[in-house]
């Protein structure tokens, strides 16, 4: 059941200084308390209406109801005068798919005569109590993004979703005189597809673990292969030959985000499942790309291979007959359904997308969309500065996996108390230069920056 809830500010005040406010809800409530909030801050006030003293001035601004004990909450109102502070999310529930990124809208506003002095979003907070901005934390470097359109505008962008980026989201922003933050926030989650099959009538279902918010278009997949004429989140199926096969789903504009593939009346089904739809790797380093594939039990492959491109009729080449990688490539068995690929000595111009493909005495199946692999150096970059103090960030041009440790160098000899992607500098006479690089691929370090570039010289007299 959706509870909306508004707050009403009575006509007919009682007697001339006071001011009546009242939440109302659409629906009979189970209680009859209610929380209030008065410019993001709790009020311990708990009746459906509460009286305010007009004369006072510490009741000027903003104020929102929540049903007590839930999270349905009103929209603001300003009350008494025009001094209001507010932070509102168009959306407070906010579900997206894992590898995709998600825009989370909001927009604030602050007294006219006050000057706004910083801003940001967070989910956690310092030891001091102070929020943490986001930008600032490893799990999101090169990942968010401030979207603002209008000057009130305070939207945040998060790329490459993560299972572990499923928290609540909050803005808080500063002026010359006060503070405010927005509650109770933006809940995202974060979820990945799954097709699940009922045995009795074959009705296959494409599954996410919460509601998928602007009522997306879903895609199904025959043996890597659409079904163009189904757009529902669901699929029957007869039983029969022309039915059998291996099926998965996606949503229309996250094609390359699939479900896991389900054999349907068939024990063995065509089928490739890849490790990871991207890979992010460093620039001269080496990557391994896994696949798993199945096909029927009466074939026998014939032939397997990986591949970037295809022949003007459209025949899938084989990377090894490449000269772009003649003496790179590698493709290792490890079992009947394994194929794995690997590539050395990693170039920018190897940022493509792989596909499996095999070949047996009565078929051909290719596992499409294959691997995104993205290509990268190290690069410094000044974060930002405090008076003298600078911070620099190891950065890349994707989503390292596997939360890499990163090694800094003063004058090529390591930071050894420093594995962060950034590092604090402070400013005196040295003539030092630094770079950085990730554990494991210690040879392939970043350009170098000189200390005395990042600190200009000053005259003070």
């Amino acid at each position: 059941l959706f509870v909306d809830l508004q707050v009403k500010v009575d006509p007919n005040p009682v007697g001339q200084r006071k001011v009546k406010l009242t939440c109302s809800a659409t629906c009979t409530l189970s209680s009859s308390r209610f929380n209030w909030y008065r410019n993001g801050y709790q009020i311990y006030l708990t009746d459906a209406s509460i009286v305010l003293d007009s004369t006072d001035s510490s009741n000027e601004g903003s104020y929102f109801c929540q049903v007590y004990k839930g999270s349905h909450r009103s929209p603001p109102v300003c009350v008494l005068g025009n001094k209001c502070w507010g932070v509102t999310y168009t959306r407070e529930l906010v579900c997206a798919l894992k590898g995709s990124s998600i825009d989370l809208p909001c927009s604030y506003n602050h007294p006219a005569s006050q000057t706004l002095v910083k801003s940001l979003w967070f989910i956690k907070q310092k030891a001091d109590g102070e929020p943490a901005d986001m930008r600032e934390d490893d799990e999101y470097q090169g990942r968010v993004q401030d979207t603002q359109s209008s000057q009130n505008n305070c939207s945040l962008r998060i790329t490459n979703l993560r299972e572990s980026d499923a928290q609540t989201y909050r803005f808080r922003f500063h002026t010359d005189q006060s503070k405010y933050t927005g509650q109770p926030g933006v809940s995202l989650s974060v979820t990945d597809l799954e097709v699940k099959v009922s045995s009795q009538s074959k009705r296959l279902s494409c599954i996410t673990t919460c509601a998928l918010s602007n009522n997306p278009t879903y895609i199904w997949y025959k043996n890597g292969q659409s079904v163009s004429y189904k757009y529902m989140n669901y699929l029957y199926l007869y039983d029969g030959d022309d039915n059998s096969g291996s099926y998965s789903c996606a949503v229309k504009g996250h094609e390359y985000r699939r479900s896991p593939a389900v054999c349907v009346f068939n024990e063995n089904c065509w089928s490739v499942t890849y490790s990871s739809p991207e890979i992010c790797s460093l620039i001269g380093s080496s990557v391994d790309i896994h696949s798993y594939y199945t096909f029927p039990d009466n074939h026998d492959v014939r032939e397997s291979f990986w591949f970037i491109k295809q022949e003007t009729g459209g025949k899938a080449v084989d990377m090894k007959e490449d000269d772009e990688y003649q003496g790179r490539v590698q493709y290792t068995h490890s079992s009947q359904n394994n194929c794995s690929l690997g590539i050395t000595n990693l170039r920018e111009s190897d940022a493509q997308t792989y596909t499996f493909r095999f070949h047996t005495n009565y078929g051909d199946y290719s596992g499409e969309p294959g691997v995104s692999l993205s290509v990268t150096g190290l690069k410094i970059t000044v974060f930002h500065w405090y008076g003298r103090t600078k911070k620099l960030n190891c950065v890349t041009s994707c989503t390292l996996s596997n939360n890499p440790i990163y090694i800094w160098y003063k004058n090529g000899q390591p930071v050894t108390n420093e594995y962060r992607n950034e590092l604090d500098l402070y400013d005196n006479t040295d003539e030092d230069n630094y770079s950085c690089s990730i554990r494991g691929h210690e040879e392939l370090r970043s350009p170098a920056v000189c200390k005395s570039s990042l600190f200009p010289s000053v005259n003070y007299s």
